[in-house]
């Protein structure tokens, strides 16, 4: 009989911070954790057909971990009755990793244990990692006119380890002015 073991791990949370440093100005700080792990061992016996022909023992694991972090700060500002309006500025920082590996061993020396020890051939073992590693920095400016009017304009300029070696940051902007009018 063929047989499996497999194990999974996973934890994930958050922190959330709210600041009022002024009746106008306040901060709010979030950092978030995800981790997971998924280990597996498949074991196919002497007497297996096709590709487990002579037993075969399949051994992996998956680790995926990010760390994701968000700073803004808003001041709030009303000049009149007529005209206010807010700034927010922020960072985010997120990191991403990832990492397989694997080894399918075939040909059992013994019909136990389904260990790649127990394995005459082995294949050349998988072995990825990925390392992503994002920033980023915002502003957001909003107006309010008469209560009838509102404007919004945003920038942001975002910095990753998967842009090209010579371009790491990149600007980016709406691709139009937002507004919205009551009447």
């Amino acid at each position: 009989l063929a047989e499996d073991d497999d194990s999974l791990g996973w934890a994930f949370g958050n922190l959330g911070l709210d600041y009022s440093a002024l009746s106008w100005l306040r901060f709010n700080y979030t950092l978030g954790a995800d981790y997971s792990n998924d280990e597996r061992l498949e074991g196919a016996p002497l007497d297996g057909t096709g590709p487990t022909a002579g037993g075969r023992v399949t051994e992996g694991t998956i680790v995926n971990f990010s760390v994701d972090h968000n700073l803004t700060g808003t001041a709030d500002w009303r000049l009149s009755d007529n005209f206010a309006g807010s700034v927010t500025l922020g960072q985010n920082l997120n990191v991403r990793n990832n990492r397989q590996f694997s080894v399918v061993g075939g040909a059992l020396e013994e019909p136990q244990p389904y260990r790649l020890a127990n394995t005459v051939n082995r294949d050349l073992p998988i072995d990825v990692q990925t390392n992503i590693h994002n920033e980023s920095y915002f502003g957001q400016a909003t107006f309010d006119i008469a209560n009838q009017l509102f404007l919004t304009g945003a920038v942001r300029n975002d910095g990753s380890s998967t842009f090209g070696a010579n371009n790491r940051r990149a600007w980016f902007q709406p691709r139009k002015p937002e507004y919205e009018m009551h009447v």
